[in-house]
């Protein structure tokens, strides 16, 4: 008898393999007849043999061998909830889709998505009115008319992808539509000065609108803010930008509440402070003692709000983190100016059109600019690289060397952007991503020296510059995501204090502290934005945080991991629960106690806010606490983009 394979491993053998476009039966013939395998054929339905098919590839994803593509390039409205499935490899699965929502793995036959939109996740989506096709003519048409609308207004090229834009050229298709061709352009379009009082008076009744909810966010403690200071190196004048953060209804809110000059006054603490306090004034906000800031280290800012509660900005410590350790090793230091002067040439000689991108540029207020500017080398290399023995350019390093340094700064880039949103809570992820670059950079004895030097010196800084500067705040935030709520068992206690003396509502619960070194419960605080417990930090000079670096070492937070990373949650937080306990052996006596015995598994869209928000019964004062500490941001990324 022929060795035999069941249908389903068949099935799974062949989407692995279906990739390189095979056919179904042409498989099946090659593995019957060039290998002498049977298949077994069992009186299943068909549903049931794909069902046991589509479990194989969802274990695969579960177990990290597979992973989630971010998108799908398709058109189709399906397509904002389906996405590809990545092998080991990071090739595409062919045959399958994964579905965000209901977290299926789904069979998908090339091109056809029939099925596809009978599944029903895919019913419930908002089907887009169909549009007509524009015609090739019409589209070369419009290519022109813009090119001349931004020759002749010396408007910028991107001008045509604003959202203004677009909204403005649908008005005028429905103006056309109505009255045809037969209208006086200039009757129809307003004068400047009328666009001029009419952006003024909706400023004013959109500042009106958002004054109270402002007042109310500050007054309720839930508001905190970003500030920071940029220098116009032309005329030399400063100013000086405030972005406004809270939550509503669990959903996260922010807005830049405003970009105003020094008016030549020095950058002196007394004129930061009162320009803050006049900004907050426009939208009728008078005391900002509740308010909490996220800054950066600078002595006048932080002089400035000596009397509020001020945290770290995360991303400019981790930017000094790395300027710090590329400065102190002269074989990086060469890496670096050598690429300032391969851009510097290629932008001097007019020879940026001749590369597939241009070369960025290293910019000493961007953060990881040097990593953007190097990878941007390392993509452009082959004509980089014929460009210097062209111009018999020499350099301090070789592509190999460039590739393990841009190699190990690609994380951090992704840690940076994660610090840097806005859109979702930002301040609990600070901690795992120092765990996570004490885990980057663990040393291997296959390094280059260039990699080995730079994780040496990333390891120094971190732990001198970013872990010496962290604050209870960083530790409640990371405590009250709830998959890692047992992580921080050496600070759990001071987490603790800290939660109670933060809830307004004084909870029913009283610390046995057995410590001789335990600090004393604190009483509820009439102000909870400002507690009285000797752990709150109002200024950096006083961290939180122990400096004896084992208290935040990579293993005491997350287990080793494989380093192929499938989702945002897992690159974070490598799956600390993997399965819910909810059986408690006893009681709990508070919500934190029964928030800290409840383990909660890290699915693969675990999503923070919606977690607290389907919880808000379970724990009423919790998690109002966590949607307060939640919304505060990381750091002030933000400002950075209304700055040049």
């Amino acid at each position: 008898m022929a060795p035999y394979i069941m249908i389903v491993e068949f099935l799974c053998l062949w989407s692995s393999v279906s990739a390189v476009n095979c056919p179904f039966f042409v498989f099946y013939d090659a593995i019957t007849s060039l290998l002498g395998f049977s298949i077994i054929w069992k009186p299943k339905e068909k549903v049931t043999i794909m069902a046991e098919a589509a479990d194989f590839v969802k274990n695969k994803i579960n177990n990290g061998t597979y992973s989630v593509a971010n998108k799908h390039k398709g058109k189709s409205v399906i397509w904002s909830i389906l996405c590809d499935i990545l092998k080991e490899d990071e090739t595409v699965l062919d045959g399958w889709l994964f579905c965000r929502q209901c977290q299926k793995v789904l069979k998908f036959l090339h091109k056809n998505t029939s099925n596809l939109s009978r599944h029903k996740c895919c019913l419930t989506l908002r089907r887009p009115t169909e549009l007509k096709i524009v015609s090739e003519n019409d589209k070369k048409v419009a290519i022109e008319k813009c090119t001349q609308w931004v020759v002749q207004d010396c408007r910028p090229f991107s001008a045509v992808t604003g959202a203004g834009f677009k909204n403005l050229v649908k008005f005028f298709l429905q103006i056309g539509a109505i009255y045809g061709e037969q209208v006086d352009v200039d009757d129809l379009l307003p004068d400047p000065t009328t666009l001029s009082r009419k952006a003024k008076s909706d400023a004013e009744e959109k500042r009106s609108l958002i004054s109270s909810e402002i007042k109310k966010a500050v007054d309720s403690g839930r508001a905190s803010a970003t500030v920071d200071m940029w220098t116009d190196q032309y005329v030399q004048r400063n100013f000086l930008g405030i972005t406004f953060h809270y939550e509503k209804e669990f959903k996260l809110c922010d807005m830049i509440l405003g970009l105003k000059s020094m008016n030549f006054q020095k950058s002196t603490a007394e004129n930061i402070l009162m320009k803050i306090k006049g900004l907050f004034s426009e939208f009728n906000v008078e005391n900002i003692d509740n308010v909490k800031f996220v800054t950066d280290r600078g002595a006048n800012i932080k002089k400035a709000l000596e009397g509020n509660t001020r945290l770290n900005c995360s991303s400019h410590l981790l930017s000094n983190v790395l300027e710090k350790s590329f400065n102190e090793a002269n074989e990086l230091k060469k890496i670096v100016k050598s690429c300032k002067k391969i851009v510097k040439y290629c932008k001097k000689s007019n020879l940026q059109h001749t590369l597939e991108t241009t070369l960025k540029s290293a910019c000493p207020t961007r953060w990881n600019s040097n990593y953007k500017m190097m990878k941007s080398i390392l993509d452009n290399w082959r004509s980089v690289d014929k460009i210097l023995g062209e111009a018999d350019i020499h350099v301090d390093f070789n592509k190999s060397s460039l590739k393990v340094v841009v190699d190990i700064l690609g994380d951090f880039e992704r840690i940076f952007k994660k610090l840097q949103t806005s859109s979702s809570p930002s301040i609990c992820f600070v901690l795992p991503s120092i765990s996570k670059i004490l885990e980057l950079c663990e040393p291997n004895i296959l390094d280059l020296s260039a990699a080995a030097l730079l994780k040496e010196r990333i390891l120094e800084n971190i732990r001198k510059i970013w872990m010496a500067n962290l604050s209870i705040w960083h530790k409640a935030a990371f405590f009250l995501y709830p998959p890692a709520a047992h992580l921080q068992e050496e600070d759990i206690l001071e987490i603790k204090v800290f939660c109670i003396s933060q809830i307004q509502v004084p909870i029913s619960y009283t610390l046995s502290l057995e410590s001789t070194e335990t600090p004393r419960t604190p009483e509820t605080p009439e102000t909870p934005e400002t507690p009285e417990t000797p752990e709150t930090p109002e200024t950096p000079e006083t961290p939180e945080t122990p400096e004896t670096p084992e208290s935040l070492e990579s293993p005491n937070l997350f287990p080793k991991k494989n380093k192929t990373i499938s989702s945002e949650n897992e690159f974070f937080f490598p799956k600390p629960v993997t399965e819910s306990n909810s059986n408690f052996n006893e009681s709990p006596l508070d919500e934190i106690e029964r928030y800290i015995r409840q383990r909660v598994p890290l699915s693969q869209n675990f999503e923070v806010i919606e977690w607290w928000k389907n919880n808000a019964n379970l724990y009423p004062q919790l998690s109002k606490l966590a949607l307060k500490l939640l919304s505060i941001p990381a750091s002030s990324a933000e400002l950075k983009e209304c700055f040049p």
